[in-house]
């Protein structure tokens, strides 16, 4: 029962990826102007990522987006590691180990959105 929901989770995470990365790609890398760039079609123009940077959904998409690019490939990194038929006490290190990278990894990246928030509040 348990697999099953980490599992389930996994989906979701993929969908959650599908969806929020699109909407990433869509808003950064594409000259759409309108209400995600409204410095002009240069997405990457400065006024435009702090506009992104500070907008309240788009530092609540990126550390969603975070979460779930962490969960999805670490927990497919410990499904293909299984897959080797290791020691019990050896897949237990991996999951520890998985599980404090995933952590400290999604610590620095929210560090990072809430910089960048506060970064482009005082310019």
């Amino acid at each position: 029962m348990r697999e099953t929901s980490y599992w389930l989770w996994f989906l979701l995470a993929g969908v959650v990826i599908f969806i929020c990365g699109g909407l990433h790609v869509i808003t950064t890398h594409l000259a759409v102007t309108g209400m995600f760039n409204p410095c002009g079609s240069d997405a990457l123009e400065w006024g435009n990522v702090a506009y992104r940077s500070h907008s309240i959904p788009f530092t609540v998409g990126y550390v969603i987006l975070l979460a779930a690019v962490l969960y999805h490939g670490f927990y497919g990194l410990k499904n293909i590691l299984f897959e080797l038929n290791l020691k019990r006490t050896t897949e237990r290190t991996i999951v520890t180990s998985l599980r404090f990278i995933g952590i400290v990894l999604f610590g620095i990246g929210a560090l990072a959105v809430i910089v960048a928030r506060q970064v482009t509040m005082v310019q």
